[in-house]
């Protein structure tokens, strides 16, 4: 049998029920009434027969533990698939069972440990587990020459074997009808036989490895029994003489001291046995190690009885004193938080935690602390205390109340938005990232206005829109948290949304001549602004908009054909334009003729006289300059107007005078003629009819016939 810490489930086996195939039963109190709980426990997977014949049985529920919370229970079945001995039972398996909500359910498959040495071990003889039910010992008794002890530890609800056999030194032969397991799972006794007499091991656990804690020692024994904290042993010896009599039987009660273990006192014989009453037969010791209790199933004529000694003499318990502490405090949701409960000095027993009003399964002192750890508590602030129950020298006590405050984690939200810009009417998706795990909804704002909230998928919401206005558009998400995660705001996301534009280009005039001023102009949708780029044969020029509109004027370009575009790059309401192109001809003045001509022909000393340089041939207008030379000295530069240029000199001297007319454009042109000349006859008479004062020059022809008109 087996019964929780609280004493309010018992788990009851029964091996031969149902032709030894056996099973367990859970009985639980209530007010007083103790009433079975479910169904018998039958573990699935026993194998019960040996080529066809029925073996001598399964026989669960041989051996039966419980958690201390009652929620978890093991069932040894050492007769499970017997090898064919028919003497030995058979290699035995180990069933657990969890309860859930006041049913119970098997948990996993039967547990059947390896690396056995023996044809039949019967795993199962004897088991053990652990107060918090992740630990399960599993004895052998029939392992030769190994202990035949094996640990399965839980993690996650899934048994597995921890280590190989344990196995202590100098055991020979059989292996091990009884132990016993600390209430933490860390310390296990195991009774075994050498070749001489009956022993303990002690086994050690740290970081999930097994090792043996110090020699054997030797024993006169058939039961162990732990206190909770794994420093006193109960071993009761039934004394079976030479003769195989059964004696009065006794215990002893061992205490440890780092590696070495020592009998504490006589050991202990219960008063007014009748007969041979085997006391030894099954022992127990309480938490604190203040009480052991003794069974004989020997007594008055195998009817049996029972024995308590308590340790001490008589008298009151001092008073203890119980405080409590948290850590980490406050702590946020899912992180792990220990509470530490310290008992005065040299106190044993057990300390139950109470959170919110609701009592926790008991704990065992250690060192004379309890100390829980808790991941589960739900956001909020929690009253915790610790109720010490005493033991034989120190009366019960109280703690002070713990407030423990547990918050939410903290979370993030981030904002991304694509396309950005977009048109107008493009749809735009908001994406919001939540820190992974978190669950709720997000709500996004839009210019201050919220909007519908979404949910999180994959620690996700989007939000997909398509009738944002043209402009600028200020955006947040907003996370409002869960049971686990605060709630947080995201970046501020700034979506700008674009009108299309458009842009068209023209030239004026096209195609045009050599030389002619070039007006292209760019004209863009009404009300865009900013500035558009011209590239004219590759050269970019990027002009301001006026008005929807853009030019450049250049009379720079060559004869040819010239790849002329423009490109709208874009303001804070048009998004750019594709840039357009268009081709610019230019082509050259052909058959283009200069003249040129005198206004008098002779003339006199001084006499004015004008030169005019005509263009003609080709298409007009014509541009450029000429310039005017005498005899190589130049006369002066004159602007073309209306294809003329002319120039007016009174400063020729007499004489023969060659007049030379340049046009200073001519490579624009083909032409014929790019310069002309014109002979000037200058006479020596002034004027006014006077022989000219001026230095001589050569006369050519006659001497003039300078008349002299009246005064």
């Amino acid at each position: 049998m087996a019964l929780s810490a609280d004493g309010n489930t018992a788990l009851v086996g029964a091996p031969g029920d149902n032709s030894n195939l056996g099973a367990a039963w859970v009985f639980t109190r209530s007010g007083g009434v103790w009433s079975q709980q479910g169904e018998k426990l039958i573990g699935a997977g026993a194998i019960q027969l040996y080529n066809g014949i029925k073996s001598f049985g399964v026989s669960q529920g041989s051996s039966v533990a419980l958690s201390a919370d009652g929620n978890t229970a093991l069932v040894g079945g050492p007769g499970d698939n017997d090898p064919g001995t028919f003497g030995v039972w058979g290699i035995g398996a180990v069933w657990v069972f969890t309860r859930t909500g006041g049913v119970w359910s098997q948990q996993g498959d039967k547990l059947v440990g390896t690396g056995y040495t023996g044809i039949a071990p019967t795993q199962g003889g004897w088991v053990a587990l652990s107060a918090d039910g992740n630990t399960a010992m599993v004895g052998g008794c029939y392992d030769d020459p190994s202990a035949g002890v094996w640990v399965f530890a839980r993690s996650g609800g899934v048994w597995s074997q921890q280590g190989n056999e344990l196995v202590g030194t100098g055991q020979s032969r059989l292996g091990s009808c009884a132990g016993a397991l600390s209430a933490d799972g860390n310390t296990a006794a195991v009774l075994g036989r050498t070749d001489t007499s009956p022993m303990v091991w002690v086994f050690q656990r740290s970081a999930g490895v097994w090792a043996q804690n110090g020699p054997g020692f030797a024993v006169q024994g058939v039961s162990l029994a732990l206190s909770a904290d794994g420093n006193t042993m109960a071993g009761g010896d039934t004394e079976i003489d030479p003769g195989f009599s059964i004696g009065v039987g006794a215990v002893r009660v061992f205490t440890r001291s780092g590696d070495t273990w020592s009998q504490k006192g006589t050991r202990l014989v219960g008063s007014d046995a009748v007969n041979g009453a085997a006391q030894g037969t099954a022992v127990a010791v309480s938490a604190d190690a203040s009480t052991v209790l003794v069974g004989g199933d020997g007594d008055n004529g195998m009817a049996g009885a029972a024995w308590v000694f308590v340790a001490g003499s008589p008298g009151p318990p001092s008073p203890s004193t119980t405080t409590l502490s948290s850590s980490p405090n406050p702590s946020v949701v899912g992180q792990t938080v220990t509470f530490t409960a310290t008992v005065t000095a040299g106190a044993t027993g057990t300390v139950t935690f109470s959170i919110d009003g609701v009592a926790q399964a008991p704990l065992a002192l250690w060192n004379s602390q309890a100390q829980p750890s808790i991941s589960n508590l739900s956001p909020g602030t929690h009253s915790v205390s610790a109720i010490y129950y005493g033991d034989t020298n120190f009366s019960g006590s109280t703690s002070n109340e713990v407030m423990q405050d547990v918050t939410e984690k903290p979370s993030t939200i981030s904002l991304s938005t694509s396309p950005n810009p977009s048109i107008n009417g493009q749809i735009v998706t908001f994406t919001a990232t939540v820190t992974a795990g978190a669950t709720g909804t997000v709500t996004f704002t839009i210019d201050g206005v919220a909007q519908a909230p979404a949910a999180l998928m994959g620690s996700q919401a989007q939000l997909t829109i398509s009738n944002l206005s043209p402009g600028t558009h200020s955006v947040f998400a907003i996370y409002g948290g869960d049971a686990t995660f605060s709630g947080s705001t995201s970046n501020k996301v700034v979506q700008d949304v674009n009108e299309p534009s458009t842009i068209s280009l023209s030239a004026s005039p096209n195609p045009s001549i050599n030389g002619q001023m070039i007006t292209f102009t760019a004209t863009v949708t009404t009300g865009a602004t900013g500035t558009v780029t011209f590239t004219i044969d590759g050269a970019q020029t990027t002009v301001p908009l006026s008005g929807g509109q853009a030019q450049i004027a250049t009379a720079d370009l060559i004869v040819g054909a010239h790849v002329i575009s423009a490109t709208y790059n874009g303001d804070a309401n048009f998004l750019s334009s594709t840039r357009t192109v268009l081709t610019q001809t230019v082509t050259p003045v052909t058959s283009l003729r200069l003249t040129l001509t005198s206004s008098a022909s002779p003339s006199a000393v001084g006499q004015p006289v004008t030169f005019t340089a005509s263009l003609t041939g080709g298409t007009a207008p014509y541009a450029g300059t000429v310039q005017f030379f005498d005899n190589s000295v130049s006369l002066g530069t004159i602007g073309v107007a209306s294809g003329q240029a002319a120039l007016t000199t009174s400063a020729l001297t007499a004489g023969l005078h060659t007049i030379l007319a340049k046009y200073t454009q001519w490579y624009l042109f083909t032409l014929q003629s790019a310069q002309t000349t014109v002979v000037q006859m200058v006479d020596s008479c002034s004027a006014d009819g006077r022989p000219d004062a001026r230095p001589a020059v050569q006369q050519r022809g006659n001497k003039p016939d300078c008349r002299l008109s009246p005064r």
